[in-house]
């Protein structure tokens, strides 16, 4: 996902291919097919900017520690005009859709959507214009929704509004 003027982007990847991006009510949603495999390329195309740090959130935790995330959390280095990859959590367990570590489901009282979850990427950097990109993933087929008239199933309704820093 990249915004208009902000100078990083974030692309989910399954099999290394980014997968395909659908707005709904001013929110980025992507598919993730439930226990399917991901890693999010984060990618700092700044022309001018500088290097930047990202604390990235999967079902509201820190992918680095497994607590809840906030956009203090600690962060990944991103050099300018550069990209990193991030697979797995910090324990070495790679990502899944409605998956967390069973390491890390004790910390995850606030979150984790039977019908779908949230990713956050908080941007931060002297130079970098300082953003946060959420992207909604839900495990049933976007294009359904799209040939039924659009909308989202009611039981993920509280998905647009999910937090993927509850930390603060």
């Amino acid at each position: 996902m990249k915004k208009k003027n902000v100078a990083v982007g974030v692309a989910v990847e399954v099999e290394a291919t980014p997968v395909v991006e659908s707005l709904y009510e001013g929110q980025t949603f992507i598919e993730g097919k439930k226990g399917g495999c991901f890693s999010l390329k984060i990618s700092n195309n700044s022309l001018f900017g500088g290097d930047c740090e990202v604390v990235v959130s999967v079902d509201g935790l820190s992918v680095l520690t497994g607590q809840l995330a906030s956009q203090e959390s600690e962060g990944v280095h991103v050099p300018k005009r550069d990209a990193v990859t991030i697979s797995r959590w910090a324990n070495g367990e790679k990502f899944y859709f409605g998956q967390l570590p069973e390491l890390y489901k004790k910390n995850a009282s606030t979150f984790v959507n039977r019908r779908g979850g949230v990713i956050g990427v908080a941007v931060r950097g002297t130079r970098v214009t300082e953003e946060v990109l959420i992207l909604r993933y839900v495990h049933y087929s976007l294009s359904k929704l799209k040939e039924r008239g659009g909308g989202i199933y009611p039981e993920t309704e509280p998905l647009l509004t999910a937090d993927p820093f509850p930390a603060g």
